[in-house]
Order: C-alpha cells, then structure tokens, then sequence
C-alpha cells in the first residue's frame, strides 16, 4: 500500500514539474494562462490569483495548463492568445513541459549519484563499446561503470 502511495506522489511531482514547465514558458512569453490545473476528479483546492485559476485534483495522474485562445473557436486574435503567436513561440510552450522532465530527471541523477552527469554517460558508452569489440576490456569498463552507478554511502 505504502507503495503505492509513494508512486503515486512521485507521479504527481512529474506532472506538477511537467505542467509548471508549459506554465513559465507561456507566461514568459506573453500568454494568458487561464488554469493551472494538476490532477483529476472531484477539485480539492481552487483559488485564484490574479487571471490564473489555480487547482489541485483528486487524483495526481495528470494535469493541464489551459491557455487564452488554445482553441480555434476561442480565438479573438488578442495579443495574449496562444494561437495568435508565432510558431517559434508556440513551440517552446509546447516543448517546455519535457524539456522540463527531462532537465529534472538529470538533476535527480546527479542528486543522487553525486557524478557528474558527462562522466556517467562516458563511463555507459565506453563500457558498451569495449566490452562488445575487446574483452580484455569489459572488467575495466564494468568497474567504471559500476562506479558511476553506486548510490552513496556504499563501497
């Protein structure tokens, strides 16, 4: 049960990381963001500030980021509507939320294994290389490998 608690959690953390990303980028570029919603079901928490409605959903499994103009039959090409920007800037809202995850997961790699993350990826790809094309090899690049990967506090 506790695991499923604690998965769902880190879940939620995902989403909210994730959601936040489009958030920022939108904003910083100018779009009216409407709500800022993570989860779904039944709303526990719903407040507002300023034009953002912000809320917190029942179950953390998801989210959104509803923005001014999103849809063509909303659209009144106001300046603070999202189809009514350029592409470019379309994109980097759009691209913002992975991108997020992604800068997030590499954090928490480095959190954690306390390498740096250049040295983790080197030490992977030369292990892979070597120990395909010369076996004399393989037990170096595995001790490397296995160094990067050791969590702290073990030998």
């Amino acid at each position: 049960m506790m695991a499923w608690l604690i998965a769902l959690l880190v879940l939620g953390v995902l989403v909210l990381v994730h959601e936040f990303g489009h958030f920022v980028v939108a904003r910083w570029c100018g779009v009216r963001v409407v709500r800022f919603s993570i989860g779904f079901g039944p709303t526990l928490l719903r407040w507002r500030r300023g034009e953002t409605e912000y809320a917190l959903c029942l179950l953390p499994l998801g989210g959104y980021v509803k923005m001014a103009g999103e849809q063509h039959t909303t659209q009144t090409r106001a300046p603070g509507e999202f189809l009514s920007q350029p592409a470019g800037i379309r994109a980097r809202i759009i691209i913002a939320g992975p991108f997020v995850n992604v800068l997030t997961s590499l954090v928490t790699l480095w959190t954690v294994t306390k390498k740096p993350l250049c040295h983790a990826t080197v030490s992977w790809a030369t292990w892979k290389s070597r120990s395909r094309h010369k076996p004399q090899n393989w037990q170096r690049c595995k001790k490397a490998r296995q160094q990067v990967l050791r969590l702290p506090g073990q030998r």
